[in-house]
């Protein structure tokens, strides 16, 4: 049976068709060899509406500007999107964009104008590694860049002129860092993000983050949540390793997204001395994260968030492959959790704390 939806197959069969169709019709771009001599304007494009999907872009800025410093380097991303990278030190402008297609009239033949007037000398095609966008691949023509960069999947070689071949087994942010390929820059997949709260984080009359700051080892962020609740675990997981935690003389402090208050709470009864904190912005969450010095979370945008923060991270992965979506520097563990499993609480109890001691910190 075909199935429909976002993730069905008669979805990726209408974006293939789709997507070979316009293929067909336009022309194929033109060999051009890229000018690495001089100062170039780069455009790194991914209109994705996720936090994750936008944090896993960060290790190509950082490792652009370190390479090389002249550069004008562009994030081009969804409108909603652009709080997330504003004021990043490895980005030079932030360029909202979103477009969904032909008919290129009004509003979407103005963004399209806001592309060109970028005068990109490449554009790079950040998105899906897995599966081939023509909107994304129809927006990297249109900013007009001579030198055009994508994965190498579907009908690619119609579109850009240096196709980069995806890394098997698929890893989403070693793909990405592997786009600089043609730039001649050799990146790896650590993420870099700076957070910049602009209020304090208040509970009880107490500044949060200046008590973490003063005590370190002493304290760990959880966020329990995440976006899509088909793909996380709950209390019954998060309950022990606040739990464990605690015993490792850590504080857990329960970080809320909206409407998870109820969630924050079953955990804080899971685990007497853990504290739920108020509602956070982006940038006060990961600051929360890089002065607790741990993070506790479900695969999700925090999981991104605290390694982007350079956060040692503990994430658990209910339904998604973490070879795929996870990060793989000494500090952070990938942990698979069996949802159905009775015994799941106390081993990863087992695990955390194995984490932990690896970490050191408070006694």
């Amino acid at each position: 049976m075909v199935s429909g939806g976002p993730n069905g197959a008669l979805w990726r069969m209408r974006k293939q068709l789709t997507a070979s169709v316009i293929s067909a019709i336009l022309p194929a771009p033109r060999p051009v060899e890229l000018q690495l001599g001089r100062p170039l304007r780069v455009g790194y494009l991914r209109i994705d509406r996720r936090v994750g999907e936008v944090l896993l872009q960060t290790p190509i800025f950082h490792a652009h500007k370190r390479a090389r410093p002249d550069d004008t380097v562009s994030a081009i991303v969804h409108p909603r999107m652009a709080r997330v990278l504003r004021g990043q030190p490895h980005i030079d402008e932030v360029v909202p964009f979103s477009w969904r297609g032909f008919p290129a009239v009004g509003e979407s033949r103005d963004q399209l104008a806001v592309l060109r007037a970028l005068k990109l000398d490449v554009a790079v095609d950040c998105g899906d590694p897995s599966l081939f966008s023509v909107g994304h691949a129809l927006a990297t023509r249109a900013t007009g860049a001579p030198v055009r960069i994508g994965f190498a999947r579907g009908p690619a070689a119609d579109h850009y002129t240096h196709p980069v071949t995806v890394p098997e087994p698929l890893h989403e942010a070693t793909a990405r860092a592997r786009l600089l390929g043609p730039l001649g820059i050799d990146a790896g997949p650590t993420m870099h993000w700076v957070p910049h709260p602009r209020e304090p984080v208040i509970l009880d009359g107490e500044d949060v983050l200046q008590r973490m700051r003063a005590e370190p080892g002493r304290h760990a962020v959880v966020t329990p949540g995440g976006r899509l609740a088909w793909r996380r675990a709950g209390p019954a997981q998060f309950g022990p390793l606040c739990q464990g935690l605690l015993e490792r003389g850590r504080t857990p402090w329960i970080a809320p997204g909206p409407g998870e208050d109820e969630l924050c709470a079953d955990v804080a009864r899971a685990a007497p001395g853990a504290r739920v904190l108020p509602l956070t912005d982006l940038d006060q969450l990961g600051a929360l994260m890089q002065a607790a010095g741990a993070t506790v979370c479900n695969n999700s945008g925090p999981m991104h968030l605290s390694a982007a923060c350079g956060a040692p991270t503990f994430a658990l992965f209910a339904k998604m492959d973490p070879t795929r979506w996870g990060h793989f520097q000494p500090e952070h563990e990938m942990v698979v959790v069996d949802l159905e499993s009775p015994d799941e609480g106390p081993r990863l109890k087992e695990r955390v704390l194995a984490w932990l001691d690896r970490l050191g910190g408070a006694r």
